[in-house]
């Protein structure tokens, strides 16, 4: 571990202390969720994640820290976490092609192919003209005549 993650976890630790005894805080909420944003660009996936995790302890319970948090999960490959987070981020917005891609994408890895075509035909009743989803929809079916 290097000591710039070291350093981040400190921090993530010594405000998880204050935000346990404080109230929402949108200012803080906003701060760690472009830190996690900036971290993610960098490649830095796990320091993301807490990053966004502390966005959502200060409050900030949108769709934008849930989806991105679970595409940096999904980045290091921790793919069931991302699932669940990602359903929070489905939760709060049904019609987020971008949270319902990357949830696919992460069935897909597991091998759970069929729940991954679900998620992709869903994909398709909310934006029939979908590339994306269309061929992976493709390749799962494909994959399953074979």
């Amino acid at each position: 571990m290097n000591v710039l993650s070291l350093l981040i976890l400190l921090l993530c630790a010594s405000f998880c202390i204050i935000a346990a005894v404080a109230d929402d805080n949108p200012e803080q909420a906003a701060i760690w969720f472009d830190k996690g944003n900036d971290l993610a660009s960098m490649g830095n996936y796990a320091e993301a994640v807490s990053a966004y995790d502390m966005s959502l302890t200060f409050g900030q319970n949108d769709e934008d820290v849930w989806l991105e948090k679970g595409k940096a999960l999904s980045k290091i490959g921790k793919y069931a976490e991302a699932i669940k987070t990602l359903e929070k981020a489905i939760t709060l917005n049904p019609t987020d092609i971008d949270a319902w891609t990357q949830k696919g994408d992460a069935l897909n890895w597991l091998g759970k192919n069929n729940e991954a075509l679900q998620v992709y035909e869903k994909i398709l009743e909310i934006d029939p003209k979908n590339s994306y989803a269309k061929l992976k929809k493709n390749v799962i079916l494909n994959q399953q005549a074979d």
